[in-house]
Protein backbone atom coordinates (compact mmCIF):
# COMPACT_ATOMS: atom_id res chain seq x y z
CA UNK A 1 0.00 0.00 0.00
CA UNK A 2 0.99 3.67 0.02
CA UNK A 3 2.65 3.23 3.43
CA UNK A 4 4.94 0.42 2.38
CA UNK A 5 2.85 -2.57 3.49
CA UNK A 6 2.18 -5.54 1.26
CA UNK A 7 0.33 -8.83 1.04
CA UNK A 8 1.63 -12.11 -0.37
CA UNK A 9 -0.71 -14.46 -2.20
CA UNK A 10 -0.25 -17.07 0.54
CA UNK A 11 -1.60 -14.56 3.09
CA UNK A 12 -5.02 -15.01 1.51
CA UNK A 13 -5.22 -18.61 2.69
CA UNK A 14 -5.70 -17.91 6.40
CA UNK A 15 -8.32 -15.26 5.80
CA UNK A 16 -10.28 -17.43 3.40
CA UNK A 17 -10.06 -20.48 5.67
CA UNK A 18 -11.64 -18.52 8.51
CA UNK A 19 -14.37 -17.10 6.27
CA UNK A 20 -15.22 -20.54 4.89
CA UNK A 21 -15.21 -22.06 8.39
CA UNK A 22 -17.60 -19.38 9.68
CA UNK A 23 -20.00 -19.46 6.73
CA UNK A 24 -19.75 -23.06 5.59
CA UNK A 25 -19.43 -21.84 2.00
CA UNK A 26 -16.75 -21.07 -0.54
CA UNK A 27 -16.31 -17.40 -1.38
CA UNK A 28 -18.35 -16.56 -4.46
CA UNK A 29 -16.32 -13.63 -5.82
CA UNK A 30 -12.90 -12.24 -4.95
CA UNK A 31 -12.30 -8.80 -6.42
CA UNK A 32 -8.92 -7.12 -6.38
CA UNK A 33 -9.50 -3.37 -6.60
CA UNK A 34 -5.78 -3.16 -7.25
CA UNK A 35 -3.39 -3.10 -10.18
CA UNK A 36 -1.89 -6.04 -12.08
CA UNK A 37 -3.72 -8.86 -10.29
CA UNK A 38 -5.38 -10.82 -13.14
CA UNK A 39 -2.89 -13.69 -13.08
CA UNK A 40 -3.36 -17.32 -14.00
CA UNK A 41 -1.22 -18.06 -10.95
CA UNK A 42 -3.54 -16.19 -8.58
CA UNK A 43 -6.69 -17.76 -10.05
CA UNK A 44 -5.09 -21.18 -9.64
CA UNK A 45 -3.99 -20.47 -6.07
CA UNK A 46 -7.51 -19.55 -4.92
CA UNK A 47 -9.43 -22.17 -6.92
CA UNK A 48 -10.37 -24.27 -3.87
CA UNK A 49 -11.58 -21.28 -1.86
CA UNK A 50 -13.06 -18.84 -4.39
CA UNK A 51 -15.36 -19.42 -7.35
CA UNK A 52 -14.67 -16.28 -9.40
CA UNK A 53 -11.76 -13.85 -9.60
CA UNK A 54 -12.32 -10.27 -10.76
CA UNK A 55 -9.10 -8.39 -11.46
CA UNK A 56 -7.17 -6.19 -13.88
CA UNK A 57 -4.21 -7.14 -16.05
CA UNK A 58 -3.22 -3.47 -16.31
CA UNK A 59 -2.70 -0.72 -13.77
CA UNK A 60 -6.24 0.20 -12.74
CA UNK A 61 -7.89 3.24 -14.23
CA UNK A 62 -8.83 6.34 -12.24
CA UNK A 63 -10.37 5.52 -8.87
CA UNK A 64 -10.68 1.79 -9.49
CA UNK A 65 -14.03 0.11 -8.95
CA UNK A 66 -17.35 1.79 -9.58
CA UNK A 67 -18.82 1.05 -6.15
CA UNK A 68 -21.93 3.11 -6.88
CA UNK A 69 -22.68 0.95 -9.92
CA UNK A 70 -21.88 -2.27 -8.05
CA UNK A 71 -24.28 -1.34 -5.26
CA UNK A 72 -26.98 -0.38 -7.74
CA UNK A 73 -26.65 -3.67 -9.64
CA UNK A 74 -26.78 -5.69 -6.44
CA UNK A 75 -29.75 -3.69 -5.15
CA UNK A 76 -31.67 -4.40 -8.35
CA UNK A 77 -30.88 -8.12 -8.21
CA UNK A 78 -29.77 -9.18 -4.73
CA UNK A 79 -30.26 -12.84 -5.61
CA UNK A 80 -27.80 -12.87 -8.50
CA UNK A 81 -25.36 -15.76 -8.69
CA UNK A 82 -21.63 -15.40 -8.24
CA UNK A 83 -21.02 -15.58 -11.98
CA UNK A 84 -23.70 -12.96 -12.64
CA UNK A 85 -22.20 -10.66 -10.02
CA UNK A 86 -18.67 -11.07 -11.38
CA UNK A 87 -19.84 -10.36 -14.93
CA UNK A 88 -21.80 -7.31 -13.77
CA UNK A 89 -18.71 -5.91 -12.06
CA UNK A 90 -16.71 -6.14 -15.28
CA UNK A 91 -19.45 -4.64 -17.45
CA UNK A 92 -20.10 -1.86 -14.94
CA UNK A 93 -16.40 -1.03 -14.66
CA UNK A 94 -16.17 -0.29 -18.37
CA UNK A 95 -19.45 1.61 -18.39
CA UNK A 96 -18.36 3.82 -15.50
CA UNK A 97 -15.31 5.19 -17.33
CA UNK A 98 -17.11 6.03 -20.56
CA UNK A 99 -19.31 9.09 -21.31
CA UNK A 100 -22.30 9.10 -18.98
CA UNK A 101 -20.64 6.75 -16.49
CA UNK A 102 -20.26 7.36 -12.76
CA UNK A 103 -16.49 7.79 -13.04
CA UNK A 104 -16.19 9.50 -16.41
CA UNK A 105 -13.95 12.52 -15.98
CA UNK A 106 -14.15 13.90 -19.51
CA UNK A 107 -10.99 12.13 -20.64
CA UNK A 108 -10.34 8.70 -22.08
CA UNK A 109 -9.11 6.12 -19.60
CA UNK A 110 -7.02 3.02 -20.19
CA UNK A 111 -8.42 -0.04 -18.46
CA UNK A 112 -8.68 -3.81 -18.39
CA UNK A 113 -10.87 -5.99 -16.19
CA UNK A 114 -11.87 -9.63 -16.31
CA UNK A 115 -13.94 -12.20 -14.44
CA UNK A 116 -12.48 -15.71 -14.30
CA UNK A 117 -13.96 -19.06 -13.30
CA UNK A 118 -11.22 -20.40 -11.03
CA UNK A 119 -12.46 -24.00 -11.22
CA UNK A 120 -11.91 -24.00 -14.98
CA UNK A 121 -8.45 -22.57 -14.48
CA UNK A 122 -7.67 -25.53 -12.27
CA UNK A 123 -9.31 -28.23 -14.37
CA UNK A 124 -8.55 -27.01 -17.91
CA UNK A 125 -6.38 -23.93 -18.32
CA UNK A 126 -3.51 -24.77 -15.95
CA UNK A 127 -3.13 -28.33 -17.34
CA UNK A 128 -3.17 -26.95 -20.89
CA UNK A 129 -0.47 -24.41 -20.01
CA UNK A 130 1.59 -27.13 -18.31
CA UNK A 131 1.32 -29.39 -21.35
CA UNK A 132 2.37 -26.57 -23.65
CA UNK A 133 5.27 -25.69 -21.36
CA UNK A 134 6.46 -29.28 -21.33
CA UNK A 135 6.39 -29.36 -25.13
CA UNK A 136 8.26 -26.05 -25.39
CA UNK A 137 10.90 -27.05 -22.83
CA UNK A 138 12.79 -29.11 -25.38
CA UNK A 139 13.05 -26.14 -27.75
CA UNK A 140 12.17 -22.88 -25.96
CA UNK A 141 13.49 -20.74 -28.82
CA UNK A 142 10.24 -21.48 -30.68
CA UNK A 143 8.41 -19.28 -28.19
CA UNK A 144 10.93 -16.43 -28.05
CA UNK A 145 9.27 -14.17 -30.60
CA UNK A 146 5.79 -14.71 -29.16
CA UNK A 147 7.03 -14.09 -25.63
CA UNK A 148 8.77 -10.85 -26.61
CA UNK A 149 5.79 -9.52 -28.57
CA UNK A 150 2.89 -10.60 -26.34
CA UNK A 151 1.01 -7.87 -24.50
CA UNK A 152 2.53 -6.77 -21.21
CA UNK A 153 1.51 -4.14 -18.70
CA UNK A 154 2.91 -1.19 -16.78
CA UNK A 155 5.21 -2.17 -13.94
CA UNK A 156 4.95 -5.91 -14.62
CA UNK A 157 7.11 -6.57 -17.66
CA UNK A 158 7.74 -10.26 -16.95
CA UNK A 159 4.05 -11.17 -17.09
CA UNK A 160 2.48 -11.54 -20.53
CA UNK A 161 -1.12 -11.87 -21.67
CA UNK A 162 -1.56 -15.62 -22.10
CA UNK A 163 -4.16 -15.28 -24.87
CA UNK A 164 -1.99 -12.96 -26.93
CA UNK A 165 1.03 -15.20 -26.37
CA UNK A 166 -0.89 -18.24 -27.59
CA UNK A 167 -2.21 -16.36 -30.60
CA UNK A 168 1.27 -15.21 -31.61
CA UNK A 169 2.82 -18.61 -30.92
CA UNK A 170 0.25 -20.34 -33.13
CA UNK A 171 1.74 -18.49 -36.11
CA UNK A 172 5.25 -19.78 -35.39
CA UNK A 173 4.74 -23.45 -34.53
CA UNK A 174 5.05 -26.06 -37.24
CA UNK A 175 4.16 -29.46 -35.78
CA UNK A 176 0.60 -30.68 -35.33
CA UNK A 177 1.34 -31.76 -31.76
CA UNK A 178 2.47 -28.31 -30.72
CA UNK A 179 -0.33 -26.59 -32.63
CA UNK A 180 -2.82 -28.76 -30.77
CA UNK A 181 -1.39 -27.78 -27.39
CA UNK A 182 -1.46 -24.08 -28.26
CA UNK A 183 -5.07 -24.46 -29.40
CA UNK A 184 -6.02 -26.12 -26.10
CA UNK A 185 -4.58 -23.18 -24.15
CA UNK A 186 -6.59 -20.72 -26.24
CA UNK A 187 -9.78 -22.74 -25.90
CA UNK A 188 -9.40 -23.24 -22.15
CA UNK A 189 -8.72 -19.53 -21.65
CA UNK A 190 -11.86 -18.52 -23.52
CA UNK A 191 -13.93 -20.82 -21.33
CA UNK A 192 -12.32 -19.76 -18.05
CA UNK A 193 -12.58 -16.00 -18.64
CA UNK A 194 -16.34 -15.51 -18.44
CA UNK A 195 -16.29 -11.72 -18.96
CA UNK A 196 -13.56 -9.35 -20.11
CA UNK A 197 -13.26 -5.70 -21.07
CA UNK A 198 -10.44 -3.46 -22.23
CA UNK A 199 -9.92 -0.27 -24.13
CA UNK A 200 -8.88 -0.71 -27.73
CA UNK A 201 -5.95 0.51 -29.77
CA UNK A 202 -7.52 3.73 -31.01
CA UNK A 203 -8.25 4.76 -27.43
CA UNK A 204 -4.92 3.82 -25.91
CA UNK A 205 -2.47 4.64 -28.70
CA UNK A 206 -1.51 1.01 -29.09
CA UNK A 207 -1.60 -0.68 -25.72
CA UNK A 208 -4.41 -2.93 -24.62
CA UNK A 209 -6.26 -4.23 -27.65
CA UNK A 210 -4.65 -7.69 -27.39
CA UNK A 211 -5.78 -8.29 -23.79
CA UNK A 212 -7.61 -11.57 -23.19
CA UNK A 213 -8.22 -11.37 -19.44
CA UNK A 214 -5.28 -13.12 -17.76
CA UNK A 215 -1.51 -12.82 -17.69
CA UNK A 216 1.03 -15.51 -16.81
CA UNK A 217 4.70 -15.32 -15.84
Amino acid sequence: DDNGGHMDTKDLDAAFALAIKNTGKKIAVLDFDACLMAHVEIAYHIKDQVNYLVASEEVEAGDGNDYIGIAQDLSKNPGMSGSEFAKAMVKGFAKSYNPGGNQYSGRKEQYTLSATDTALVGSDLAPAINALGTELASNPSIAKAARESAATYQGDSEARDIGDFASLLSKDVKTDALKGKVSKVSSALKSAVIEETHTDKKLTNGGLEASSGLVVY
